[in-house]
This record gives C-alpha cells, structure tokens and sequence, in this order.
C-alpha cells in the first residue's frame, strides 16, 4: 500500500517531468524524459525530498549534456552549480561524469575524492544503455542487460579555488583512465598468469613448490583476486648489482603506463643483500607493493611474483602481479588456500599436539584467526613461533608483541596482544605512537580485532619510507607498550596487592576500581588510595 513518502516521491517527480515538457520539444522531449526518470529513479527519498524539483531538473539536465560524447571517451565537469549558469545550486561542489559502464568506478572515485580530503555527501549513479548517432549526440535511451553508459553524480565539499576545481577534474580523470585499462587489459593479464603458469610447469625446480604454485595462481583467476597490473621482467646484472629490467611491451592494466621505466624502481631501491636473493630459485614471492591502490579498494597492493627460469633452474627474471584479494578471503577458511593451507599443516604438525586435545582445538582456531594477509607472507618458522606463543598467552593478562619485518624492508607487521578491558581508542593511539617512535616512522595504519578471549588483538603495519627497517629491542619494545597500555586503575590494583596482599588487594580492586571519579585519579597518587579505600 503506497504510503505518504511514496506520493510525495511522485509528486515531486511529475513537478519536475513537468518542467521537462514544458522546455524540451519533441522529439527529444521523450528521451530526456526517459533520462530523467532513471536518473532520479534509485536516489533515496531523504536525498531526493530535500531537493527542490527546479533544482532536480537543473542536475539531470546539466548531466544530460556530458551524455554527447564520442565513442570511449570520458567526459567530465567539476564545478559549483549556479541558478543562472547552470539551472540548479546547491551548497556542495558538483561532479558529474560520463564514461562507458565498467567495475569499479563509484567505489574508486569515491577513493579518489577521500585521498584528496573531500567529504561526498551524494552519490547519483545510473547506468544506461546508449545508441549515438555518428556524432556522439545521444539517439535512443533503452533498458538491456548490459548498460553501456555510466553516469557518475558526486556532491562534495565546496571547492572555491579555480585551480583546485581543475585539479581535483584531473586527478578523477585520471583515476578514470586507471579503472579503463585495468578493465580492458583484465582478459590479457589472466592470458598472462595462464602462460607463466604453463611456463612453470617446466622449470626444474622443487616439484611440490612449483605445483602448488601452479594452484595459488589457478585459484587466484577463480576470483579470489582482483586483477589491476602485471608485466614480466628480466633479471639483469648492473654495475651495482642485480636489476629488473622490463620487457618491452609487456605491461597491462595499471603497470602499461609504466612502459618508459626500463628499471624497475621499487627492486632497485631494496638493499644490496635483499636484491641478491632475487637468484634463489623459490617460484612464488608474494608480499604487499609499497603503492597504494587507486582503484576499487583503498590500502596497499598485493604483490604476487611468479619466477622464470632457464633450463637449467637459473632464474630469468619474473613475472609480476598487482592486484587486490577479494574481501571474502579475508574471511573464509584459510585451509582451502594452495600456498597457506601447507603453512597452517606445516605448523599443526611441528606442534605435535593430540588432534583431540583442548590445545590443537587451541592452535587450529589461533591460525583460522590469524590476519590473511600475514599468512600470505610469514614464513613456516615463524607463524609457528608466533602462533604457539599466541596459544601459551591463553587468558593471561598482560601485553605482548609480535614483530615481522617485511624481507623486502618496506614494512614492519607488530601484532601486539592486550587486556580486552584495556582497550580503547586512547590505549591504541599511545601504542601507535610508541611503535611509530621505535621504528623512525610516521606512516602506520591499523586493525583490531575483539572477541570473546581475554585479549585484544591490534594489528600494526609500520611502513618504510625510504630506507631500511632499524634495528629495534622488541623485549624492551613490548615494556614500552605494557607501560603505554597501564592505566591508572591498573597502578592501584598493583598497589592494593603489594599491601594487602594478592586475594584481598584483588577483592578490593574488583569493588573500588570504578569508584574514584576522573578528578580523583587525576590528583591523587595510587598510594593514597590505597589508604582511602582502607579507610572506607
């Protein structure tokens, strides 16, 4: 039964259909009304009824003049929407695009307007399908299964500045001309990762390292990875060491436009030490890029590198690929992953633990747990060292920490482990702040994760600009973080058990610890509290 949001919805609609047929002869009329029914038809009613239908008329039809276009090309205009120039006004800066229909385009320029510190307030974005004539002017307007027309309607922050209007006009195109060849060069890079696989599969290296290799790429194309780059390289010998050097015309999607480095930049900057394992004849190299992605989902880029070999096992160079896994590998079972399901058996069988007992039940849920992104990359030695020290934590009260450089040096993995009921947003920026100090490094994201356990886990990506990983004291790392996660309520339960010993400083503790208001803990010393509470 329609209800009064529905008939004000309609209402409003035919005011501005309306107006169309009251400036727009025919023929044209019908399909600028069709335009306008679709472009308003998905936008919610909170949006949509807090528009005038003057100013609704003014955005769809601003948008139905970008609409005239030659094939393949993208047009756009940013600007700030005036009644007498434009027909509409609104409080916002107003983006408005056509490009041809494809992945990924609301989600990265959504992407794009964050990164250059734009709030979006509205998002419009139907998609059509377009017949033009010859001219690129529009000619019909239908409904079909595959859209040939996005259009892209974005209200952000007020922008003022001219040349700011133009730049942030350059950086979506440009972001546009990204999601374009990632999209179209996506049946060339899974023809790629199908021939260096099949390439593979005659290399004389370790046959159960190139076999399931051969898996992890088969079920990296059974979209469980976003495809955004590759390009193959050759591994050549310079005066200052060994160099990656591009093929030519070997580059797709995001790494085509880097067609004029020859050097790869990011391999050249390692260290000496870390260039030189580029020999040894392992088949995978899988870490994360030290470029963030600009397309469909924000973060740094998975780096997957497949070897090439001579017939001798001598390595050639490599294949590489950029991209992104899909969201749901983050969640689902780890064990059904070729690469990390030999990791997670490696490590369950180094334990030697009754497959029956509490603690196998213990580590099996440690490493289903455990940050997919870590699993890709950890070595066998340490998720072990790491998951079993995880499991000897078991309901303990008390910090942490968890260090894995990256082997390439662009970052540094700390998992830090501390009391669920410590934790908040204060306690996690004094540990980012601590980290960032240790490691000389300004440049740190975060991820937590609660459960029902006893700790909480917060996981630290410290990242490298520039220049190697420091030598750092984890032991006296992890006191520093214990001494950042204390709060003032832990100093008295402290004190309470010095004096009175350890059952009756923890009873009192559990009775007084939420009693003593800000103002209190703030002056005064746990010591006189602890006579406070004696007396009380």
């Amino acid at each position: 039964m329609p209800t009064d949001l529905d008939q004000r919805r309609r209402d409003l609609l035919d005011q501005v259909a309306a107006l169309v047929a009251q400036r727009w002869p025919e023929p044209e009329q019908d399909l600028v009304q069709w335009f306008v029914a679709e472009y308003f038809g998905r936008v919610a009613d909170e949006d949509l009824l807090a528009r005038t239908p003057a100013n609704l008329y003014g955005a769809a039809l601003s948008h139905w003049l970008l609409l005239r276009r030659p094939a393949g090309a993208a047009r756009m205009r940013v600007y700030n929407p005036d009644p007498e120039q434009h027909g509409w006004q609104s409080n916002h800066t107003a983006i408005q695009a056509v490009t041809d229909d494809m992945p990924f385009l609301v989600d990265s320029l959504t992407m794009a307007c964050n990164r250059l510190g734009l709030a979006v307030h509205l998002v419009i974005h139907p998609t059509l399908c377009v017949t033009r004539d010859p001219a690129g002017a529009v000619s019909a307007l239908s409904d079909c299964a595959a859209p040939t027309d996005a259009c892209l309607h974005f209200e952000v922050d007020r922008v003022e500045d001219a040349e700011r209007l133009q730049e942030i006009q350059d950086e979506l195109l440009q972001v546009l001309g990204e999601v374009r060849v990632a999209v179209g060069d996506w049946p060339a890079m899974r023809a790629s990762i199908e021939a260096a696989s099949a390439e593979l599969a005659a290399a004389p290296v370790a046959p159960d390292e190139r076999d399931e290799t051969r898996e992890f790429l088969r079920w990296l194309l059974d979209d469980h990875f976003t495809l955004l780059g590759y390009r193959t390289y050759d591994l050549i010998e310079t005066g200052d060491g060994p160099a990656l050097r591009a093929v030519p015309d070997s580059g797709l999607g995001i790494l085509r436009s880097d067609a004029g480095a020859e050097l790869s930049a990011s391999f050249g900057a390692l260290p000496a030490a870390i260039r030189a394992l580029a020999r040894r004849p392992e088949p995978l190299i899988l870490t994360k890029s030290n470029q963030r992605a600009r397309i469909h989902r924000p973060g740094y880029l998975d780096y997957v590198g497949v070897r090439r070999f001579d017939a001798t096992g001598q390595v050639l160079g490599e294949h590489r690929i950029l991209g992104l896994y899909g969201s749901a590998v983050h969640y689902g079972d780890p064990r059904t992953i070729p690469v990390v399901r030999g990791k997670l058996v490696a490590v369950l069988a180094r334990a030697r633990l009754p497959a029956a007992s509490h603690d196998y039940r213990a580590l099996v849920g440690i490493l289903d747990s455990y940050p997919r992104d870590e699993l890709f990359q950890i070595d066998v030695d340490t998720l072990y060292r790491f998951a079993l020290g995880i499991l000897h934590l078991r309901d303990r009260h008390g910090v942490r920490l968890f260090v894995r450089p990256d082997p390439f040096q662009r970052f540094v993995s700390c998992l830090v482990f501390v009391p669920r009921d410590s934790y908040n947003t204060e306690v996690r920026e004094r540990m980012e702040a601590t980290l960032k100090e240790a490691y000389g490094t300004g440049q740190c994201e975060f991820g937590v994760n609660l459960s029902e356990a006893l700790l909480a886990r917060v996981r630290f990506t410290l990242r490298m600009t520039g220049r190697s990983i420091p030598a750092v004291d984890e032991h006296a790392l992890e006191q520093r973080l214990a001494r950042a996660v204390r709060n003032w309520a832990d100093d008295l339960r402290d004190a309470l058990r010095e004096h009175c010993g350890e059952a009756r400083g923890n009873r009192l503790h559990a009775r007084y610890r939420d009693g003593f208001n800000a103002a209190y803990r703030e002056d005064t010393r746990v010591g006189a509290a602890v006579h406070d509470i004696e007396r009380l």
